[in-house]
């Protein structure tokens, strides 16, 4: 069994919090009602929050460009997402939805339609991974190389991102974002701990100043450089990464590990299609004072605890029910057959 990397684990805490965080200042209107000083402390969380996702994907890219496809992992993640599905779907008839064909649908087939988009960018992309990794690994180091940086100026830079309908959200993206990833494992760049913390603060200040210097006749541009699929936040999230991945490694407690383990089920909850109405509409921004002060911002960490430790604990009880079911057996079973059909896939492309 390979053993959990300790700072990355710790890294993935972080990001979901910063996941929650950018969540909450989006769905949240929090912005329309902070005055200034606030305005300006809030952007710059939102900074830093902005490079979560690329983060967790360049995670997915690192570790999975030299792991083997494991169709057990794959059925654990399908169970996940189509039980926080239906759970979070019923949550929302018991708060008062209505009951229609299209959210039915949604709920059944999660990994399909609706439901969590970064849930179906991820098992997708944990599905094609060996495929991605033979690809990647038959490239030396300089087409791999001359690749990336086509790649990355491509869907990076707007007037082509636009052109080609790159969407910062499209799966393309962070199949870009995956090798990346996986570029940084099969080559590793040099330890320089101060450069990559200098890039890291000049792309998150970037993306802050974007937000906060006026630019009349040119506002699409802070849109633009603030997607996904822009040099700053992959920058920033490059560095964020090397710097945790390169801290000294030191024994962290166990409820570091379990806290992490329950990150990606902290997502699928608190970013469910329909359970968004129950926590932000008729929760968070039910809640807010119509005017948001340095007196009020303990809102902001206070909403961002409680989100982080429900979800967690909803997450941690699943876990606890799947192992007194045997849920991993079922799992298992379903999971060899698929490993046959799999095998068998793999070997008509030989």
């Amino acid at each position: 069994m390979q053993k959990r990397n300790g700072n990355i684990e710790a890294f993935r805490i972080i990001l979901m919090l910063g996941v929650i965080a950018f969540h909450i200042l989006h769905y949240g209107n929090i912005f329309e009602r902070a005055d200034g000083p606030t305005t300006t402390i809030l952007w710059l969380i939102k900074s830093f929050a902005n490079l979560s996702v690329n983060c967790f994907v360049l995670i997915t890219g690192y570790f999975q460009c030299q792991s083997t496809f494991k169709p057990r992992k794959l059925m654990a993640l399908v169970t996940q997402v189509f039980f926080w599905s239906v759970v979070c779907y019923a949550a929302y008839l018991l708060a008062g939805g209505q009951l229609q064909r299209k959210g039915l649908v949604q709920t059944l087939l999660p990994w399909l339609i609706g439901g969590n988009w970064f849930a179906i960018v991820y098992i997708a992309l944990y599905l094609i991974s060996p495929f991605l990794n033979i690809f990647l690994r038959a490239l030396d180091r300089r087409q791999a190389t001359a690749l990336l940086v086509l790649l990355i100026a491509l869907f990076c830079t707007p007037m082509y991102a636009e052109q080609l309908s790159l969407q910062p959200l499209g799966f393309p993206w962070f199949l870009v974002v995956y090798f990346v990833g996986a570029y940084l494992r099969l080559y590793p760049p040099r330890r320089r701990p101060a450069l990559w913390a200098a890039l890291l603060l000049l792309s998150v200040a970037g993306l802050w100043l974007l937000r906060l210097i006026p630019m009349p006749g040119w506002e699409k541009i802070p849109e633009y450089l603030w997607n996904y699929n822009s040099y700053l936040p992959l920058c920033g999230a490059v560095a964020a990464f090397l710097l945790f991945l390169w801290r000294r490694e030191r024994m962290y407690p166990r409820w570091v590990f379990r806290l992490a383990g329950v990150t990606f089920g902290i997502y699928l909850i608190h970013d469910n299609y329909f359970f968004q109405d129950v926590i932000w509409a008729q929760g968070l921004i039910a809640l807010l004072p119509a005017q948001i002060t340095l007196r009020e911002i303990w809102i902001f960490p206070a909403t961002l605890a409680v989100i982080f430790i429900a979800c967690g604990a909803l997450e941690y009880g699943r876990q606890a029910l799947f192992r007194a079911l045997r849920m991993e057996k079922l799992e298992a079973k379903i999971a060899d057959a698929a490993q046959r059909g799999y095998d068998k896939f793999c070997g008509l492309l030989r």
